[in-house]
């Protein structure tokens, strides 16, 4: 199962360098739009592809902000309870948003999929096949897909809560 985690993070740390990197071109990107228009010169193709790029910087942080437990939850509650019930609890909530979530991939890849097959372009003036962003959003979910798998492996292989600093139940 570690080997398995090993893979998954790689998966995930990979799609986080990726996030990085589109951050650092989306700076650029920016910052030359700016430069551009100070001197006059027109470059319609800032808007749509900073916008893409957040697309991109969105889905693709997802999962590393999952792998490294950093989503905003409210654990004041659970913290209390023994550490074989968080386990569940955590196990049954994470079973639940994983269903959620291979939906809501399954719904990106049927979005991506029409319009793949229908050859839309986005409105802007360079007209973007639309399927290539939707495609960062089917491989951003799939990805978060994944870091949930890894995040419910690690409750029960790995030692999860026991750097937690409220112990308060573990009596």
């Amino acid at each position: 199962m570690r080997k398995i985690i090993k893979v998954v993070d790689s998966i995930i740390d990979f799609s986080g360098i990726l996030a990085s990197i589109c951050i650092f071109f989306t700076c650029f990107i920016v910052t030359w739009g700016v430069i551009a228009r100070y001197f006059h010169i027109k470059v319609y193709w800032v808007e749509p592809v900073t916008i893409y790029m957040f697309i991109a910087i969105s889905f693709l942080t997802i999962s590393y902000t999952m792998k490294v437990n950093e989503h905003v939850r409210v654990d004041i509650l659970t913290n209390l309870l023994p550490i074989k019930v968080r386990k569940i609890l955590e196990t049954i909530l994470m079973m639940f948003c994983l269903g959620l979530f291979i939906y809501i991939t399954k719904i990106s890849y049927a979005m991506f999929k029409n319009s793949w097959l229908l050859k839309t372009k986005d409105l802007s003036i360079i007209q973007v096949p639309i399927w290539i962003p939707q495609s960062i959003v089917v491989i951003g979910w799939s990805i978060f897909v994944l870091s949930i798998m890894r995040y419910i492996w690690s409750i029960w292989y790995e030692d999860h809560f026991e750097n937690d600093v409220h112990k308060v139940g573990d009596k």
